[in-house]
């Protein structure tokens, strides 16, 4: 089936990113707008934050972007504000809009229209007055170029924890969809807002969660409410369900949402996940992460009883943990600690940790196998694109009965960043 394909075709786009130089989340934003982060909104951002009184000490982090132009401002923002003293930054994590840290303060970045124009502006929130910050306030206002256009209509997603969800288990699907819009914006809308949608169920379901989160729901639309409404647009293998926020006073919705639907009936049936996401933190200094390198545990949850295959790249090598062929099928959750160094490149991993879980023991002793035949891991005998042809159609023989993780990681300034 196509959509099998697809999924090994992105488990290998991630390790050719680890290992090749290839970014996996780029944050090249050029022209004016670049110009005038780099030039100005950066350097400025920075100044505000390490004389004004008020954010000594303090911990602030960005709002969760929800298309790829914001999470490239953010990015390029971000890397700036590192570099300097005095400045703490929360590390968010990318599954499930958790802060390691309680943070006061929220930076946000807002993109609106203008015509044939786009104005930026870059605010930060102090959380506990629920107002904004006077005197922090930067505006950009010029023409988007083309990949700045099509990177604000795309919503943002990280590759390697993306899902797959079918319109016939519409509780799970809207659930998922709410969480992100909760993460976007944590304060329900003053006014009551309509949800739209074609799909009865699905309106039902996220009526409900919106309501549990404090949304009040209007019955019909009226011209001065809010509407939530929820597109479908059909794509390659998949449908991509999107929420919009519009309302009577903005002249463009805020894309607040998004989930993949495979597209066809026969898709549409998902089975239960095997894997949940693989989730970073810093690690103690303790065992093998004691010493100058700082360390990363990185954990996730098999679902189902399964067997598995992990290993991580560095240097454009693999490291399989268990040289073994899988024995024996495991459940519940798994921790392991990983040295994350500074990345030689900008918006590039030092580390990837990959798992690979099938509950076919056959199954997952040729995917073992394959690994350990990668160059560096247990068996490493055969040239990289050899050992990625395999594995490539390894993965695409095992179809439903495997499903795959990835999580890729640096250390920047004083934290790990997920890429």
């Amino acid at each position: 089936m196509k959509h099998r394909r697809l999924h090994a075709r992105l488990f290998l786009f991630l390790i050719v990113c680890a290992f090749s130089g290839t970014s996996i989340a780029a944050n090249t934003v050029d022209g004016t707008l670049g110009h005038w982060l780099a030039k100005r909104a950066a350097p400025e951002l920075s100044d505000v934050l390490t004389r004004h009184p008020r954010f000594k000490g303090e911990l602030l982090h960005f709002q969760a972007a929800s298309d790829n132009l914001t999470h490239r401002i953010e990015r390029r923002l971000s890397e700036h504000l590192l570099r300097r003293q005095g400045i703490r930054l929360a590390w968010r994590e990318a599954t499930n809009c958790t802060l390691r840290e309680a943070s006061s303060y929220r930076i946000r970045i807002d993109i609106r229209p203008e015509g044939s124009l786009h104005t930026v502006n870059v605010r930060i929130l102090d959380l506990e007055e629920g107002q904004w910050v006077g005197g922090v306030s930067l505006s950009w206002r010029g023409r988007l170029n083309r990949s700045e256009r099509k990177d604000l209509e795309q919503p943002f997603q990280l590759a390697g924890n993306a899902r797959h969800f079918s319109l016939e288990t519409p509780d799970r699907l809207s659930r998922h969809l709410v969480e992100q819009v909760t993460c976007r914006l944590p304060y329900p809308p003053m006014e009551q807002v309509f949800v739209r949608s074609e799909h009865a169920l699905l309106r039902k379901y996220l009526t409900e969660h919106l309501e549990n989160r404090s949304w009040r729901i209007a019955d019909s639309s009226g011209e001065e409410g809010e509407v939530l409404e929820v597109r479908i647009a059909e794509e390659p293998d998949y449908q991509r369900v999107t929420l919009h926020l519009q309302s009577a006073r903005a002249s463009r919705s805020q894309l607040l949402a998004s989930a993949l639907v495979l597209s066809s009936a026969p898709r549409l049936m998902v089975a239960e996940p095997l894997l949940g996401p693989i989730n970073a933190d810093i690690a103690r200094k303790q065992g093998i992460c004691r010493g100058p390198v700082p360390c990363a545990e990185v954990s996730f949850d098999v679902e189902q009883s399964a067997y598995l295959v992990m290993f991580s790249t560095s240097s454009g090598r693999v490291n399989l943990l268990d040289c073994d062929a899988p024995d024996r099928p495991t459940t519940g959750n798994r921790r392991f600690r990983l040295k994350v160094r500074s990345s030689d490149e900008r918006d590039r991993p030092s580390v990837g940790f990959y798992v690979l879980a099938s509950t076919d023991k056959a199954t997952a002793r040729r995917l073992a196998s394959t690994v350990g035949q990668a160059p560096g891991a247990c068996d490493g005998n055969i040239t990289r694109a050899d050992w990625m042809k395999t594995l490539g159609e390894q993965m695409s023989r095992a179809g439903n009965s495997a499903a795959w993780e990835a999580i890729h990681l640096s250390w920047e300034g004083d934290g790990i960043v997920q890429l």
